[in-house]
C-alpha cells in the first residue's frame, strides 16, 4: 500500500514539473512586444535593424549636405505660352490721321493672342509682358512715328527725321524701343503711326516690326 501511494506521489509530481516546461516553452515561443523609443533603441535598448538603417541615412545626408527624405516632386504649373512677332512688307503713310498700324507678314503667334486683322494684342492673362517695336525713315519729305499704346494711352515711341531743309535726301533712318509692361487679362497693346508719318519696309527688310511676349503671369497656376 505504501508502495503505491509512493508511486502515486511520483507521478503527481512529474506531471506538474511537464506542465511547467510546456508553459515556459510556450512563453519563449510567443514573440514578445518590443517599445520603440525616439532614439531607435527597443524598450530593453538595442537598437532595431531600421533604427540602424535611418540613423546611417541621415549621417550620410547630413554629411552630403542634403536632406534624407526630401519631400516628392511638386507638379509644374501649367505653362502659358503667349509670344509673338509680326511685320510689314510695304511701306505705309502718309495718312490724313494717326491710325493703328495694321501687319502683313507673322513670325510667330504662340497662343494666337495677337489679331493680324485688326493689329492688335489681346493679353490672354494677366501678367508683366515684354515688348519691341522698330520702324525706318526713307523719305526727303516725311518723319517716322510709331507709338506703342495701352488701352488708349501712350506708352512709348520710336521717332526718326534727318530731314534738312537745305538738302533734302531719302536717306535711310532706323528707331527702335523695348518696355515692360503690366497687364491685365484683356488689355490691348497696339502700334500706331502718326499722322503725316511714312514708315518704310520691304519683303525682304521688314525694317517695321513689332514683337512680345510674356515674362511671368500674375497667378502661375491659373
Amino acid at each position: 500500500m505504501e508502495f503505491l501511494r509512493a508511486r502515486f506521489a511520483v507521478v503527481v509530481v512529474l506531471a506538474v514539473v511537464g506542465s511547467l516546461v510546456l508553459d515556459v516553452t510556450r512563453a519563449s515561443a510567443v514573440p514578445k512586444c518590443r517599445m520603440v523609443c525616439d532614439d531607435g533603441s527597443n524598450s530593453d535598448g538595442r537598437l532595431t535593424y531600421d533604427s540602424k538603417m535611418d540613423m546611417n541615412v541621415r549621417g550620410e545626408a547630413r554629411r552630403l549636405g542634403v536632406d534624407p527624405y526630401p519631400y516628392p516632386p511638386q507638379p509644374s504649373p501649367p505653362t502659358h505660352r503667349v509670344a509673338f512677332s509680326v511685320a510689314r512688307t510695304t511701306p505705309i503713310g502718309p495718312l490724313p490721321n494717326d491710325t493703328i498700324l495694321p501687319f502683313d507678314f507673322m513670325f510667330s503667334n504662340a497662343g494666337g493672342a495677337f489679331d493680324m486683322e485688326t493689329g492688335i494684342f489681346t493679353a490672354p492673362v494677366s501678367g508683366t509682358y515684354f515688348f519691341s517695336f522698330r520702324g525706318q525713315k526713307r523719305s526727303a519729305q516725311y518723319l517716322m512715328y510709331l507709338g506703342l499704346w495701352r488701352n488708349g494711352e501712350e506708352m512709348a515711341g520710336v521717332y526718326e527725321d534727318n530731314l534738312d531743309p537745305l538738302n533734302p535726301t531719302p536717306s535711310p533712318g532706323n528707331a527702335s524701343n523695348n518696355l515692360v509692361l503690366h497687364l491685365f487679362e484683356r488689355d490691348q497693346v497696339y502700334l500706331m503711326i502718326s499722322d503725316n508719318a511714312i514708315a518704310f519696309s520691304t519683303v525682304f527688310g521688314k525694317y517695321v516690326g513689332f514683337t512680345g511676349f510674356l515674362l511671368f503671369p500674375d497667378n502661375p497656376y491659373v
